[in-house]
């Protein structure tokens, strides 16, 4: 796997309804492998955070302006492309290499604060609350590559709607229960997608975890459980088969790995158990808030781990984000090493929203 030099910040001015993009170089976060005096990184402390300045936006984002749609934009990754929606549904893909950007055809419904992973060529998108405020049942989508378009002579990508996730037990189908999907990840070769329900009321409420055949279109029955990660999971065979993420807030959010390969999703099945690689919040200031973290993967065992904090009202820079370059190795017995490299600090003026692509 190639090296990724950059990772993509989304910001939102909402007083003007501004969605700025910004393209982070965070191959400056690694070290060399040796320092001046000939010793390893291995176990040494990094150096202190560093305060930088914001890079200028590579492209701006408007959504439209109508009395009659509510929301707002949602941002997703594809490979190396960022595909965006507004709150008509209407989308379009955004090259940040070509510095391009080219129409995609519409999604059925517009989603709420969705979660998605990309799998392979294409992209499954889920709201994030499944009983949808919408009422159309519409709330699981992909965006599949390779549809035959013979006038276009070749292949090109079309939405699809998928079935959505069971309903919570005990609760009817078009209420919203107060259920959100907390986290997934691609399982048994990218074929199968674990998707894991948080809260809910009813019969059924608590944790569950459920299977989504991508070649049959089925969902499992529900294991009693939910994964280990906060978001989305990535599988990274290199370092001994793991799946590596953010933990779950019932893990206290730290930088962790688990393996999902003999996942056993039904009733009755365990749980995967979670492995702590490096716990970053250990040290931060008290009057840091986190509101949430991203763990990318950018190849070599190379990791960005960036967090989003807020100050307390009094600080003056209410929001602001901390990059920090972790660096994960196979030891012996399965053992994993941690080498932490710099980190970085940029605060945001007048921008309140993010996402980490």
């Amino acid at each position: 796997m190639s090296f990724r030099r950059f990772v993509n910040l989304v910001a939102s001015d909402c007083l003007q309804n501004t969605y700025t993009l910004r393209r982070i170089d965070v191959a400056r976060l690694f070290l060399t492998t040796k320092i001046g005096n000939g010793k390893p990184l291995l176990g040494l402390d990094p150096p202190p955070t560093e305060d930088c300045r914001l890079p200028e936006p590579a492209m701006s984002f408007y959504q439209p302006m109508r009395d009659d749609y509510c929301g707002d934009m949602e941002f997703m990754l594809l490979n190396s492309k960022v595909v965006a929606t507004d709150q008509t549904g209407c989308c379009f893909m955004y090259d940040p290499d070509l510095h391009a950007v080219r129409s995609l055809p519409s999604l059925a419904t517009p989603k709420v604060r969705p979660i998605s992973l990309a799998v392979g060529k294409n992209l499954y998108v889920l709201d994030r609350i499944p009983n949808s405020i919408s009422g159309t049942g519409r709330t699981f989508e992909a965006l599949i590559y390779d549809v035959p378009m013979p006038r276009l002579q070749g292949n090109w990508e079309q939405w699809r709607a998928l079935p959505p996730p069971p309903p919570t037990p005990g609760v009817p189908d078009d209420l919203d229960d107060g259920t959100m999907i907390d986290s997934i990840a691609a399982v048994a070769a990218r074929s199968h997608i674990l998707v894991s329900i948080c809260g809910g009321g009813g019969g059924g409420g608590g944790s569950r975890t459920y299977c989504f055949d991508t070649e049959r279109l089925v969902w499992s029955e529900p294991a009693a459980w939910a994964l280990p990660f906060a978001g989305r999971a990535e599988h990274i065979p290199s370092l001994h088969k793991l799946w590596f993420g953010i933990s779950s807030g019932d893990h206290g959010y730290v930088f962790c790995a688990s393996d999902l390969a003999a996942t056993d999703v039904r009733q009755g099945s365990s749980p995967p158990v979670l492995h702590t690689v490096y716990d970053d919040m250990e040290g931060a200031p008290k009057d840091w808030k986190l509101i949430k973290g991203h763990a990318v993967h950018l190849g070599d065992g190379k990791f960005c781990i960036a967090r989003f904090f807020s100050h307390e009202p009094t600080a003056g820079c209410p929001y602001f984000v901390v990059f920090a370059g972790v660096e994960v190795g196979c030891g012996d017995e399965g053992k994993l090493h941690i080498v932490r490299h710099k980190s970085e600090r940029y605060i945001f003026v007048n921008e309140d929203y993010h996402w980490l692509l």
